[in-house]
């Protein structure tokens, strides 16, 4: 609900925006779980979070017998590069890899997601974030590629995520009372603002997505690259983040492609983000020797209608795993 495409309007989200009006908005998109590694690990595999084994939790372990769509591309040909948070918190095992000479080390998310272009980072850092200057190590991504080649770029902003800088809306030009809240959140100047700073970092996400767009069109490469947009899971509120409530589970998607997808459509079939691995395979013409539970979103997508496509699309399944944070006295705590 936190973005302008969807109807927010204390936040500015003018890239993500473009990519909805010139793609394709999911209104009933979620996650596989409400929590980053085991969502992110139900989407490299495009499998449900309890066919992972330990690679299903946070600070778990993902086994390479469950294959990583981007190996699939690399596997086609395409050049792998990454900026920000990958897979994780955990640990990968099993994961072959290359050895120096840029590319990547056994056994690390580069062996899953290629290179990691993490070097540029932001001066003059006000705002609390991860100090990543991730459109920038993009820049360098599209510099250093062979462009004979296709490529796949994880961009994974670690924004929004808390501990925000506390009262950053004020600096920001925000009012309270623009703040959107959930229903199930006590309606108050603490909450508001809580919310209004949470929203200062989706527009510093979005800052950053505005600028690759523009490296991509810089490049010419705008037209015939397939961008997607979403979250690991919802909003990091009470009730939401590791909760497998609305709040917890739903999450943006916005995807564009103009050079095959008509755009400007609004589509209210129930997508997970399993359903990314299938479609982005589908769509570069690679294939996956691991089985996937996610189905091709490519039949919505090549659509040129809005609404509902496909009936069958009617629910969707999401889980959520025994989160706990361990103390050093070994008792544990739920996140």
């Amino acid at each position: 609900m936190h973005a302008g495409a969807y109807g927010d309007l204390a936040i500015r989200t003018p890239a993500f925006d473009r990519v909805a009006r010139e793609g394709v908005l999911f209104n009933h998109a979620y996650c596989a779980a409400p929590s980053c590694a085991p969502s992110r690990a139900a989407i490299v595999t495009g499998r449900h979070i309890w066919e992972l084994e330990e690679g299903g939790n946070l600070f778990g372990i993902l086994k390479a017998k469950f294959g990583a769509f981007p190996q699939d591309l690399e596997a086609s040909g395409y050049q792998l590069g990454a900026t920000g948070k990958t897979w994780g918190p955990g640990r990968l095992e099993g994961w072959g890899g290359k050895e120096s000479g840029g590319a990547y080390r056994a056994n690390s998310t580069q062996a899953v997601f290629g290179r990691a272009y993490n070097g540029r980072r932001l001066s003059g850092n006000q705002l609390q974030v991860s100090g990543h200057d991730y459109a920038a190590n993009f820049e360098d991504f599209l510099g250093e590629r062979d462009p004979s080649k296709p490529f796949f770029f994880w961009y994974g902003s670690t924004e929004p995520h808390q501990g925000y800088k506390v009262g950053s809306w004020k600096g920001a030009g925000k009012q309270l009372d623009e703040a959107l809240l959930p229903g199930c959140i006590p309606d108050d100047p603490v909450t508001r603002g809580e919310f209004l700073d949470y929203a200062v970092e989706i527009e510093h996400f979005d800052r950053h997505l505005g600028r690759m767009i523009q490296a991509l069109e810089d490049s010419g490469e705008l037209a015939n690259t397939l961008i997607v947009v979403t979250s690991d899971h919802g909003n990091p509120m009470p009730r939401s983040k590791c909760n497998l409530y609305d709040s917890g589970t739903r999450v943006p998607l916005a995807i564009r492609w103009p050079h095959r997808f008509p755009g400007n459509r609004k589509v209210d079939d129930f997508v997970s983000l399993v359903d990314l691995a299938p479609t982005l395979l589908e769509v570069a013409g690679a294939k996956s020797e691991m089985p996937m539970s996610g189905g091709s979103l490519l039949p919505i997508l090549d659509s040129d209608r809005s609404g509902r496509i496909e009936g069958d699309r009617s629910f969707v399944v999401a889980a959520f795993e025994r989160h706990i944070i361990c103390r050093r006295d070994g008792l544990g705590y739920p996140m």
